[in-house]
This record gives structure tokens, sequence and C-alpha cells, in this order.
């Protein structure tokens, strides 16, 4: 259910109040936690334990290698109900219930250029958390990092996976694919928390498919919030995993403007997705895609490159709708598609050449 705020009336002004609120009738509400992470006073009838969780990874900033990240990390472990394990890296993975065939994975890095608290607001009409004077809220992926915290509080059984140097090219769980490919072993399912909106599923990242749409539509059948599958995702860290787990997706989770000041959580909507998240028989999720059997929007190869062109790789005369899609992407995250090119092994005189060849192949105009 949704944060209950709405009758606070204006707290005491006093050293020790760590949450300040502004006149509720202004349909706003201030947190502020002026105390080391996992330090949170606010009284019982405030908000519940779970509310609390979501502010309480959301009041920091956390940018990559920040010093602030081990505290962060200390915190989701004395979160979990369960002993967890902390690698080289800084990635946090546990185990609830024995064998579990379901990973879900989030990451706790964010875009933040600085470290330390920020102040949360909460407008309580249209139930959005959000902030002011800083970068970015973080809520990618806090809104995820809350959801397995959530998950794993009650019971659900699988494997968690808290990832860190996702924002700077998912170095986290790249990391976990390459060196310890074990923990993925038995995992028929990766569900990442990091999708804008409120209703993909996705199938696709990177231009490749990740995960089928049978199991898509059945998990949103289970969900019954309306998800339907996507194909346009972008990457996020189960991508890493799609190699070894057949189905690997990202999930909307209710966040808008990521990356930006005017970043927002849709509280209302991670709420009832959790709620439905807990309702999930999993049995009934398909599980179909081969994990071996990689397809491109244009090959069957993943390893493929532009000195392929004259080998018949690229074809795009067929696939418009494809290419249209991918511009769009790289319209709308540039730092992105340019990580993915030096990712690839694209400097810019590489590029400039790759794309020089097009024109002269007259596949692009």
């Amino acid at each position: 259910m949704a944060v209950r705020t709405r009758n606070i009336h204006r707290a005491q002004q006093t050293i020790p109040q760590r949450i300040q609120y502004t006149n509720p009738r202004e349909g706003h509400l201030i947190y502020r936690f002026d105390k080391d992470l996992g330090i949170l006073t606010s009284p019982k009838s405030f908000v519940d334990n779970d509310a609390r969780r979501l502010f309480a990874i959301h009041q920091i900033m956390r940018p990559h290698d920040s010093a602030v990240l081990e505290n962060v990390r200390d915190w989701i472990q004395t979160q979990l109900p369960v002993e967890s394990y902390r690698d080289s890296y800084g990635n946090i993975v546990c185990d609830v219930g024995n064998n579990p065939t379901i990973a879900f994975v989030a990451h706790y890095d964010t875009v933040h250029y600085d470290q330390g608290f920020q102040t949360l607001y909460f407008d309580s009409d249209k139930e959005e958390l959000f902030v002011r004077n800083s970068d970015c809220l973080g809520a990618d992926n806090g809104a995820g990092v809350w959801m397995l915290l959530e998950l794993a509080l009650n019971g659900v059984e699988a494997r968690y996976i808290f990832c860190d140097g996702e924002e700077i090219g998912c170095q986290g769980s790249n990391y976990l694919a390459t060196h310890r490919p074990k923990i993925l072993s038995g995992i028929d399912i990766a569900i990442s928390f990091d999708r804008k909106g409120y209703e993909d599923i996705v199938t696709h990242q990177m231009g490749q498919r990740t995960a089928s749409d049978e199991f898509a539509e059945s998990l949103a059948e289970q969900l019954m919030m309306d998800h339907m599958p996507d194909p346009t995702g972008v990457f996020t860290d189960t991508n890493e995993f799609a190699d070894l787990v057949p189905e690997c997706t990202n999930i909307s989770i209710g966040f808008f403007s990521q990356h930006s000041p005017n970043e927002v959580l849709d509280v209302n909507y991670i709420f009832r997705l959790r709620d439905a998240l807990l309702g999930v028989d999993w049995e009934q999720v398909r599980v179909v895609r081969n994990p071996y059997e990689v397809t491109l929007p244009w090959s069957t190869s993943r390893n493929k490159s532009f000195d392929d062109f004259d080998s018949g790789y690229l074809d795009p005369s067929i696939h418009w709708d494809e290419l249209n899609k991918l511009e769009r992407l790289v319209e709308e995250h540039p730092r992105e598609a340019a990580f993915l090119l030096l990712e690839a092994g694209y400097d810019e005189p590489a590029f400039v050449d790759a794309a020089l060849y097009l024109y002269d192949q007259k596949y692009v105009a």
C-alpha cells in the first residue's frame, strides 16, 4: 500500500528531530536524515518499516567509487533476513530458500556527482517521491534495492544480487558473469527492477533478445498490472547474465526522468508492484529462451562487427523498423550509446571509418 502521510502534522523543530515537514496543506512533505545511514527515528505512527527503508536508501547520494558506498553495503546486509556474501568488487549475494532458480537483481550505485545526504520530498497528491537541488533522486536504482529487500524480508525464495558499478557499464554484474559464473548456476530467471514507467517487461537489451515473449506474457498474467513485453530495453545488470541465464529481463518500477534533477518515483505503484510480486506463482511463469541461441536484430551471432559487412552480416534493408527503434534510443540515451561503442572497441577513428563504409555502400543516406 502507499505511504501513509496525509494526516501528519508539522513536527517539532528540535535538535533530535531528523525529519522535517512543510505545511501539509502545500501537498509536500520533506524528509531529511542527518545521521548515519540506518539511524532513522521517525515515529512509528509516521510510516511503516517498509516505507522507512524506501526513504533510507533514497536519502543517500551514492555515486560509484564513493566512500559512502561502504556504509550502503553494510546497511543492505544488515537489512537482509539471511547471511549474505560480499565479493571483492562489492556485489552482495544471498539466498532465501534452498537451490533457488530465480535471481532478483538491483544496483545500489547512482549517477550523483556528490555523495552524502539529500533532502527527500513527497507529493501527497501524486504520491511521488522527488528531490530539489540535487542531481537526481536515485530511484535508479534505489527503488530496485528496496524491492529486493522487501521480497527477501517477505520470504520469496530467490537469489538476491545487489550490484555495484551499473552506472559505469554494469561492471559489478560483468564481474560476476566473468569471474563468478557459478553464482548463476541453476538460475532460470534473472529479473532487474531498473526500468522506468509502469508496464514494461523487457525482452531485448542492447538489441538482442534476453527474454522470451512467452516468459514476459506469463509473468504479466501473474502480476495482473497491465504489464506487457517490451523489446526496446537499453541495458542493465541482467544483460550481463544473458549468456548464462535463459530469461533475463528488466521490469518497470515506477520511476521517471531518471538521471536528472526531475526524477520522481511513484510510491503507490512500487508498493502495488511489491504486493503483486508477493503473489506470483513462479511455477506458472514460462522459461523458454535458450541462452546459447542469441539473436541480434540482423544476425545470429553477437560477436560480429563492422568488419563483417562484406560477408552479409548487415542487411538493413529488411530491418528498418529495428533500425528506427535503435536510432530513437541513441537520441534519448547518447551517453549510453557512446559507452556501448567504446565497449565494442570503437573509438572515434574506428567509428568514422565504419560510418564512411556505410555511406560508401549506400546503407545510409
